[in-house]
Formats: C-alpha cells, sequence, structure tokens
C-alpha cells in the first residue's frame, strides 16, 4: 500500500520537508494507525491529508463499467443468436422443399424404375410429413414462417407425379429414396440402415 503525505495545511507545504510514514494494517490490510516524521514543530500545523491511493475506487469503477457493458451486450448477443437460429431453420426448410419437389419431378421424368437417395435436413419446424397420392407433398409446421405465433401451417409442395411415402419428420438428418414405381406414381421413403 502506498501512503503519501500530500498537504500539510497552514502556512506549510508538502515539498519542502522530508517527511516519512510509517504505518500498521488492520487484519483486511488497511492503515490502523499512521505515523508521520519530519513534521514542523510549529503549533500552526494541525491537519494532515495523506493520500492512500485511489486502488479501490478504480476497481469499483471498472467493476461498474464491465456491469453496464454486460447490460447492454447481452441482450444483443441473445438477439442475434435467435435470428441466426431462425434464418437456419428458414434455409434449411427452403433447401428441404427443393430437394423434395425437383428429385420427384426428375425421377418422375426418367420413368418407371428410375430411383435417386437424397440427403435432406429437416429443420425443427417441421412436426409432420404427408405424401399420400395426390401430387403435393405437405409439410406440417409449428408455426408461420418469418413470425413467432405458434400457430400451424402447412407447406405443400406441388410435384408432377402423385406422391406416396412414408418418412420420419424427425429434426436432423436424413436420408430417402426417390422411386419411380409406375408411370404415374413416385414413392419417397427413409433408407434405414441396421
Amino acid at each position: 500500500m502506498r501512503v503519501k503525505v500530500t498537504k500539510l495545511f497552514r502556512k506549510f507545504n508538502a515539498s519542502n520537508y522530508k517527511l516519512t510514514c510509517t504505518y500498521g494494517k488492520t487484519s483486511k490490510g488497511r492503515p490502523a494507525w499512521i505515523r508521520v516524521k519530519g513534521l514542523p514543530k510549529e503549533r500552526e500545523t494541525r491537519f494532515i491529508k495523506v493520500d492512500f491511493g485511489k486502488k479501490g475506487q478504480v476497481s469499483t469503477e471498472y467493476l461498474f463499467l464491465l456491469g453496464m457493458l454486460l447490460i447492454i451486450f447481452i441482450p444483443v448477443i441473445i438477439f442475434s443468436f435467435t435470428k441466426v437460429n431462425q434464418e437456419i431453420r428458414d434455409a434449411q426448410l427452403e433447401e428441404l422443399v427443393l430437394k423434395l419437389q425437383q428429385s420427384a419431378n426428375a425421377i418422375h421424368f426418367l420413368g418407371t424404375g428410375s430411383q435417386e437417395v437424397i440427403d435432406v435436413n429437416i429443420p425443427s419446424t417441421v412436426t409432420g410429413i404427408a405424401a399420400s397420392n395426390i401430387r403435393e407433398i405437405t409439410l406440417q409446421m409449428e408455426s408461420v414462417l418469418e413470425s413467432d405465433n405458434q400457430a400451424a401451417a402447412n407447406v405443400s409442395i406441388p410435384v408432377s407425379p402423385y406422391v406416396l411415402g412414408k418418412f420420419s419428420a424427425e429434426q436432423g438428418s436424413h436420408r430417402l429414396v426417390v422411386w419411380a414405381f409406375n408411370s404415374t406414381h413416385v414413392n419417397i421413403t427413409d433408407v434405414i440402415y441396421r
């Protein structure tokens, strides 16, 4: 700890004297007593200003500044992560729709017996996928795109052939087989590895 006499009040300047300071510490490290040697002996000197340094005040100011920065940046970071996650889910959904549509149309035009294996990533917003002998594939969604409402929605993907099939709508990567089993129907199923 640094102890320095900065002023002598009443007619005297501290820099004119060779002053030494000694002190004893309490259990918390603060001065319990201070002895200043080299003071003028005149009766006029009654008050001494002692500087202990301002390390504690600076630390408190840094902690306050850090707290204010955290209060500002934590909501910004949370908002950024939420927005990025929503954009990733939207991109995954768009990719899923395009792959299913393009693959079903391509296999249908190639003819009976054609097949293709596609890898798709099903986002967490998809709760179900239906393909039941109509010319569309329907994705059941947990919420409407571009909003946070928890209303159910369906996305219909128009395709040229009649589509049959049953596959899992669990979130994550899936490998699907798209197979044209006659001139008008395409079957889409999960590839299951055992």
